[in-house]
């Protein structure tokens, strides 16, 4: 199955979309694949969109895939990038449910994770640029290698930093602004993070 962009003398048309539902992929799995076929052109999540909740997502071998201004893309599953993503302005992508995710690639988008025990795994040397919202409640932000850093991008002024309850490894942030962590735990190797332990009890004693 194939939806690959029309070929022409020069810039060609963006990748079609392919959803597959199989036993590999029982929650679908949505790609976006141009069969290295060179364009500028992105395939695009708008306000055309008649659904915006996908399992995994795959862009390869040329894809081209944004969200637009004010578009929320439903993740189900991970998400695999081998080609190139962008959310505008105040697009975000949602990781809705509590199962274990991997984020591969480099990618640029708000990410909205609020699916409480969630742990999310990033690639080594990955990058996540964050220009909107990084909303992460009660998850495990870990490298897919122990001891190997993934890097996150935090951007000001745009950037709305929510994260809360977190449990977070290997992570260079250096690249952006400092990462407020609010009540939450340093599990080790992470750079310009300012991470806030939870606020204890006090007994006093006679």
């Amino acid at each position: 199955m194939s939806a690959y962009g029309g070929r022409g003398t020069g810039n060609c048309g963006a990748a079609g979309t392919v959803y597959m539902i199989d036993q590999a992929h029982p929650g679908g799995v949505l790609i976006i694949d141009n069969d290295n076929l060179v364009s500028t052109v992105w395939t695009v999540v708008s306000a055309l969109s008649s659904n915006d909740v996908v399992g995994d997502v795959v862009i390869r071998n040329g894809g081209r895939f944004a969200v637009a201004d004010e578009r929320m893309l439903i993740v189900n599953g991970s998400w695999n990038n081998a080609g190139v993503f962008i959310a505008a302005t105040n697009g975000t992508v949602h990781f809705a449910t509590k199962s274990a995710v991997t984020i591969s690639g480099n990618n640029t988008f708000g990410v909205i994770s609020t699916a409480s025990g969630k742990t999310i795994n990033f690639t080594v040397g990955s990058q996540t640029t964050v220009l909107n919202a990084l909303k992460i409640r009660d998850a495990t932000l870990q490298s897919t290698v122990a001891g190997q850093v993934w890097f996150l991008n935090l951007q000001q002024p745009l950037a709305e930093n929510d994260i809360k309850l977190v449990k977070v490894q290997d992570s260079d942030a250096s690249g952006g602004v400092i990462v407020d962590a609010y009540a939450s735990e340093d599990l080790g190797n992470n750079l310009n993070w300012n991470i806030m332990a939870p606020k204890g009890t006090i007994f006093m004693l006679k």
